[in-house]
């Protein structure tokens, strides 16, 4: 990704304009007054999920479209043990995203952390069924091999740890993102067959009879978006 600082002619702006520009041509224009504007936008940026500081070789930099198949093509598959598409896949990874972020509007949780847990906690299972720990080896994965790649803060890939190592051990969280990620996840459980129960849920927004239909008939099509 390249950035590019630059004198805007539009009156409405009326002066710098700093422009983020990934490989593939996606852009993010994002109007520069001062230093604190410039520090503003590389963190405007990377809340939405643009790779501006890895040093990852294959990164390259990347806008949010591409560094989520980064993630997943060069993270994530070369060491997954289960079919891609099956039931801890992608397809359930990318319904749980969207149940994490549809639910953080709501519960103010981090939305990159949420992003990074749909995407990161279940790929350490080595079988479909209990498997218990395989949130702990996700979250030990992440610390020691992934984390050097993720553009997030100490607190952040704090939160991502507890709520990877505990998703399928706790679901207890006193912190609205943690509970939000726990809550994503048990949000598709029809996809297997079974039902959704408040009581396991830990936020309020997600025991809405409403978000567990909505996740429920998304879950049991198989749905991605």
């Amino acid at each position: 990704m390249r950035i590019w600082r630059y004198l805007s002619d539009d009156p409405r702006i009326g002066g710098k304009m700093i422009l983020f520009e990934c490989a593939c041509g996606k852009q993010r224009l994002i109007p520069e007054f001062n230093q604190d504007t410039y520090d503003q936008a590389l963190e405007q940026v990377r809340l939405e999920g643009w790779m501006i500081e890895s040093d990852h070789p294959d990164s390259s930099q990347l806008c949010p479209v591409c560094s989520e198949d980064w993630l997943l093509n060069t993270i994530i598959r070369p060491q997954y043990k289960l079919n891609w598409n099956g039931i801890h896949g992608l397809y359930h990874w990318k319904r749980v995203e969207t149940n994490g972020l549809r639910l953080a509007k709501h519960t103010g949780a981090n939305k990159l952390v949420v992003h990074y847990f749909a995407f990161l906690h279940d790929a350490k299972r080595i079988d479909d069924n209990t498997d218990t720990g395989h949130g702990e080896r996700a979250a030990i994965w992440i610390q020691n091999e992934v984390a050097k790649w993720l553009p997030l803060k100490k607190d952040e890939l704090e939160m991502l740890l507890s709520a990877c190592a505990m998703h399928d051990t706790n679901r207890n969280a006193l912190l609205p993102t943690v509970a939000t990620c726990f809550d994503a996840d048990r949000l598709d459980l029809p996809r297997v067959g079974k039902t959704v129960d408040p009581k396991q849920l830990s936020t309020n927004y997600a025991k809405l009879s409403y978000i567990i239909d909505w996740a429920a008939k998304r879950a049991k099509r198989n749905d991605t978006r």
